[in-house]
């Protein structure tokens, strides 16, 4: 399977968003309630991998790294509907402004949003996080919400409302966006 077929194929919707902005909780319920299929493609090594590649500006390797950790991610996928934690927007957000038009992977996706305040506190109740400096939080925070804006894609304010009303305000967008 090619990455350009998975759109084809499967009815997607990725939450995406910045390290403690409750994607990945999120993204599990929301399969849950939706009769979905879960899948996080940038997980673990690889996924380190990829972001490393990128931050060394080895940008044609993270993509093609992201493409294939996607393949890899749906190639077990026995659903036809499927709930993605993190997507083209984690992808974008590495890759500089010239490689960005080249990544055509994009399923329809919501922005998991939060304040530093917020991941903060997310991010250090867990224990096996590195914590990086606020500016390195507070740079993807504004970048994830720029990528948001430049493509139309809708926020969900997690640091605003209870899991379960985010739940709501989910479902709500994803009728939006069929």
């Amino acid at each position: 399977m090619d990455v350009s077929d998975i759109l084809d194929n499967y009815s997607v919707i990725a939450l995406d968003g910045h390290d403690g902005t409750g994607k990945t909780t999120l993204s599990n319920r929301l399969a849950a309630v939706l009769s979905a299929e879960y899948v996080k493609p940038f997980t673990g090594n690889a996924g380190e991998l990829m972001l490393l590649s990128a931050e060394s500006g080895e940008n044609e390797f993270a993509q093609k790294l992201a493409e294939k950790l996607i393949c890899n991610a749906f190639s077990t996928v026995r659903n036809s509907r499927v709930v993605m934690d993190r997507s083209y927007l984690t992808v974008l957000s590495l890759l500089p402004d010239s490689n960005q038009s080249e990544w055509l992977f994009r399923p329809r996706t919501i922005l998991c949003h939060a304040d530093y305040e917020s991941i903060e506190k997310r991010l250090s109740s867990r224990t096996s996080e590195e914590l990086f400096p606020r500016d390195y939080h507070v740079k993807y925070l504004s970048l994830y919400q720029s990528l948001a804006e430049e493509f139309d894609v809708p926020v969900l304010r997690t640091d605003r409302f209870g899991e379960d009303e985010c739940i709501e305000q989910l479902l709500v967008l994803c009728d939006e966006l069929s």
